[in-house]
């Protein structure tokens, strides 16, 4: 905010009206003078350059006309040729001017141009990274203009008016540059380079190659920040690993992410905690209410994070679509280094990391993106944030920000507002940044631009160059993670823990030591020793050091071995103020116990220890409730299908025990079988002839929706097509889940109420009962699957016993359908000899090209299996037309090869189709279709793989042929449709 201030002030418009501390701030008068003389300085320049552009071209001009019949010139070609004597002689004329010729200006700028041209890049480069200020407009410059020649390129030549004698061009003198451009420079105009502003940089005005370049730092005021921050190249991971396992510290690798929903990328954010330290999340799209969703990217993490509703929470019951979001998510292998912070607004996140030295601020950011109403002015606000935290911080922490940035600090192309601003944050904190590659992928999949960053500030922090990993196969977002390591004072994990547990040795209790036991173990093993040879003093230390071993393993075995007892919280919830609250309860309890155990309750002692037991019990049930709010939270929340909610809080109070007749989690059962007893006991009153009343609460939609009548009519009140309903037997299906159902039945407990219920039933009841068992046996009966009480007293019934019962069963209607199909005349073009059961018909296999296929598949279905209603079916019915005569050509009757060859009425439609098919069997199968007889004409029409090997067709063959016959057929059916209904 201060730096806007200032901007808006003027205070900040240009470097040279910065003050010195020790002078006076300049009035508004004074200030608005000062932009006014910039303002007509700027102008002049620019006014200057154009003249000076319009000047060379001239001179260029002139100096062409004149160096072409120019004899030194021709010399001088001569010598570039092969003649290296002419251009000694050159050189020597050009060391010992006679006269100020334009032939010797000429050779002289082509020698200086050889060490000038390739440095003209550099230069400029140099010249922008001086500091401005106003005595630079009066010194002097180099000129420089453009020489032009037949047969030769276009070559830069500067003529520094200090060290060299001005040249002179046929008598015209060349015009001085004392402007500073304000452009940048190209290859394609007249280039001026300002003067050195010292001996010591002239100096080193050599030749140099020049190079691509790089994507780090590609613009020149990127240079300029990184030569300022005075940072070398950012070491290699390799580098840093190393050093840092030489130093024992640990390498943080810290991951900056736009996940766009953290919900749908968590297998991504799964995959980056694995092995990585510190996730920055931007676009968790998560709410205040939805933040604990974060505890399920890894069970071993910790988070801080703030959602877009941060300061103005939302009800659950009112959440809309998410989005924005930031977090910082990491291990808990450095949970007591991390110190979550407040700063910031909802789209900042810091935490603080608590170094062996050093500390680290790590900033997780998302600048708002370009297109909103306001995203400008939040854009600008947030750097403001930043800019205050930076400024807090940058005395005492190492900084690193990372996050979505929403502009391209490496496109010097697109400049607007965001980015100059964000630009000048990075220049007044001299933050370091690196572009290793574009980020940002758009909607057609093409990598665009590079929006996400780490800016640094460092003072003895390392850091590892950027990396942008692009093989995350899990990520769905449009954003690449980018990665970063940065060496950090913090223990190496693991050493301190295990060198303390190696340290720590066992106490010998010596007063509960099994001194028999001790003393056999001694005079079993002194023996050995004592006839060991000890005649160096090499073999004394090793007699000594296995003695000491002897000793301390006779006391290991003979001591007790019971295990150090472990603490374990006995508490459901655990906070670190819980921690706290527990510490000073015992602290004050300690206390107490000193001084004696005093009931007084005027005691200071005896009221700290009340008041701590009241504090520590508080933050329990205080901590307790958040729990169970939190809980209610999640179950309003949830999705209708996520039944691990409902699992988790029943499971634990399922009874080990359970009531015989409970029915819902019960193993091999399911809540099915709660119906079963209620359909005995109704089909036990139909055999007895009883009056039965069932009374249903909650339960009655539950009973209704397996009565088929109605089910099929709510179906058809839902808009479903009943088109093909009853046309597929259905009775196998239900045998099939009458057996399967039957086969759990057998595979639970012989105490279980359906198995004691199946047995009572098969023993008592006679074969034409209406019981459920003895339905069960006439099924088996029918697939000679043998007898249901068997079945029912076998253990051994597993479920390849059932896919044996279900195999059976549709074998038996293969065989059956197979041999029912030749009977029925409406059947006689549809294939039946491969009909497998569970498996779709081999003329839907069929590879479509349109999705039209949608509306002409029912029709051609309907022709095949004989259920489509010509006109002898329609007179019957709806006693319409001529009897069986076409109402199309009333000529015959109406039959599915009439209507599909031979009617007239329908020539025009067919001529056109029949074609395409003649044209597809002519080309590749060499087949005549007038060669064809009539019911092979019919049957490439209804069911080509019939006649598919007869024909010689391949695939792709059938499936052209198959497309146009179910476009002829639909056709000729909506044309037949619009016939009949007109009046």
């Amino acid at each position: 905010m201060r730096r806007r201030l200032e901007e808006l002030q003027g205070n900040s418009s240009t470097a040279d009206n910065k003050k010195q501390p020790g002078e006076e701030q300049p009035g508004i008068f004074e200030q608005m003078q000062k932009k006014l003389n910039n303002r007509m300085m700027t102008i002049h320049e620019k006014l200057a350059s154009m003249v000076m552009d319009q000047v060379e071209k001239q001179i260029d001009s002139v100096a062409t006309s004149l160096l072409s019949t120019d004899n030194t010139t021709k010399q001088y070609e001569k010598a570039s040729q092969g003649d290296p004597s002419l251009l000694h002689k050159l050189n020597d004329d050009h060391e010992n001017p006679k006269d100020d010729t334009a032939s010797n200006s000429y050779v002289m700028n082509l020698n200086m141009a050889h060490h000038i041209v390739d440095e003209n890049i550099h230069l400029q480069v140099q010249h922008r990274q001086q500091p401005e200020s106003r005595q630079d407009y009066h010194q002097p410059k180099m000129a420089a203009f453009i020489n032009q020649h037949i047969q030769q390129p276009n070559m830069a030549t500067f003529i520094n008016q200090n060290s060299h004698p001005q040249p002179m061009l046929a008598g015209i003198p060349l015009i001085r540059n004392t402007v500073q451009p304000s452009v940048p420079f190209v290859n394609t105009i007249p280039l001026r380079v300002s003067q050195p502003s010292n001996n010591r940089q002239a100096d080193t005005l050599q030749p140099r190659a020049t190079h691509a370049p790089d994507r780090r730092h590609v613009t020149v005021k990127d240079r300029r920040y990184a030569e300022h921050n005075n940072q070398a190249k950012p070491p290699k991971k390799q580098k840093l690993a190393k050093t840092a396992e030489e130093e024992g510290v640990t390498v943080l690798k810290i991951i900056s992410f736009n996940c766009k929903n953290a919900k749908s990328n968590i297998y991504a954010l799964h995959d980056l905690m694995e092995n990585n330290d510190i996730l920055l999340l931007q676009e968790h799209w998560l709410f205040h209410a939805q933040l604990h969703y974060l505890q399920e990217i890894g069970k071993c993490t910790n988070y801080a994070a703030k959602g877009s509703d941060e300061y103005d929470p939302i009800q659950p019951t009112f959440l809309p679509r998410g989005h924005g979001g930031v977090a910082v998510i990491w291990k808990n292998e450095i949970d007591s280094q991390v110190r979550p912070l407040d700063d910031g607004k909802e789209r900042i996140q810091c935490v603080e990391i608590s170094g062996k030295d050093q500390k680290l601020l790590v900033v997780s950011v998302y600048l708002p993106s370009t297109g909103g109403r306001n995203s400008t002015d939040e854009f600008l606000d947030t750097i403001d944030q930043l800019n205050e935290i930076i400024t807090k911080y940058q005395d005492t922490h190492e900084i690193i920000i990372g996050g979505d940035l929403n502009e391209d600090l490496g496109n010097d192309e697109r400049q607007n507002k965001r980015k100059k601003y964000l630009q000048q944050l990075i220049e007044d904190y001299r933050l370091g940044y690196e572009n290793t590659g574009k980020t940002f992928i758009k909607t057609n999949g093409q990598e665009c631009s590079e929006l996400d960053y780490f800016l640094y500030k460092s003072r003895h922090m390392e850091m590892a160059e950027k990396e942008v990993l692009k093989d995350v196969i899990s990520n769905h977002s449009d954003h690449y993670p980018i990665k970063c390591e940065v060496k950090i004072g913090i223990p190496k994990r693991g050493t301190n823990q295990n060198s303390k547990l190696q340290q720590l040795q066992p106490t010998i209790k010596w007063d509960k030591v099994d001194q028999d036991l001790y003393l056999a173990i001694i005079n079993r093993q002194v023996d050995t020793m004592a006839e060991s040879p000890a005649e160096t003093a090499d073999d004394a230390e090793l007699l000594i050091s296995k003695m000491h071993q002897m000793l301390t393993n006779a006391a290991n075995e003979s001591s007790s071995n019971k295990s150090k007892y472990k603490a374990k919280p006995k508490l459901k919830v655990w906070t670190p103020i819980i921690k706290s609250s527990l510490k000073e309860m015992r602290k004050c309890y300690d206390i107490w116990s000193r001084n004696g155990k005093p009931t007084n309750p005027d005691d200071k002692s005896y009221q700290d220890r009340v008041n701590s037991r009241k504090e520590f019990k508080k933050q329990v049930k205080v901590e307790q409730a958040r729990e169970r709010d939190r809980e209610k939270q999640e179950i309003l929340e949830a999705r209708t299908r996520d039944k691990a909610i409902i699992r988790d809080r029943i499971q634990p109070r399922v009874l080990k025990d359970q009531n015989p007749t409970q029915r819902g989690f019960t193993a091999k059962s399911s809540p099915l079988n709660a119906g079963l007893v209620v359909e005995e006991v109704y089909r036990e009153s139909v055999d007895s002839n009883q009056e039965f009343e069932l009374v249903l609460l909650d339960a009655k939609s539950a009973f209704d929706v397996v009565v088929h009548s109605h089910l099929m009519r709510r179906l058809f009140h839902c808009g479903i097509d009943d088109t093909l309903w009853r046309i597929i037997q259905i009775e196998a299906q239900i045998h099939t889940k009458m057996m399967t159902f039957f086969s759990n039945i057998c595979q639970q407990s012989d105490n279980s109420v359906e198995k004691q219920l199946g047995k009572r039933q098969l023993a008592v009841k006679s074969s034409g009962s209406h019981s459920w068992y003895i339905e069960v046996q006439r099924v088996m009966f029918k697939y000679n699957l043998g007898r249901a009480i068997d079945m029912l007293n076998n253990a051994d019934v597993t479920k390849t016993t059932v896919n044996q019962i279900k195999r059976q069963i549709a074998n038996h209607w293969v065989n059956e359908i197979s041999v029912i199909a030749n009977l029925y005349q409406g059947l006689k073009y549809l294939q039946t000899d491969n009909f497998m059961a569970g498996k779709i018909h081999s003329i839907l296999k069929i590879k479509r090209y349109t999705n039209k296929d949608r509306f002409r598949i029912p029709i051609k279905l309907k022709l095949l299996t004989g259920t489509y209603s010509l006109q002898p079916l329609r007179y019957k019915i709806y006693k319409e037309g001529n009897q069986e005569i076409c109402n199309a050509c009333s000529q015959e009757v109406e039959t599915v090869e009439h209507l599909l060859i031979k009617c007239k009425a329908w020539d025009n439609i067919r001529r056109p189709v029949i074609k395409e098919i003649e044209n597809i069997l002519t080309s590749n199968s060499k087949i005549e279709w007038e060669s064809l007889n009539e019911g092979t004409k019919i049957q490439i029409l209804m069911d080509i793989t019939m006649v598919q090997r007869q024909l010689r067709l391949n695939s792709e063959e059938v499936s052209k042929i198959e497309h146009q016959a179910k476009r002829l057929i639909y056709l000729i059916h909506s044309a037949r449709c619009k016939l009949l209904l007109q009046p």
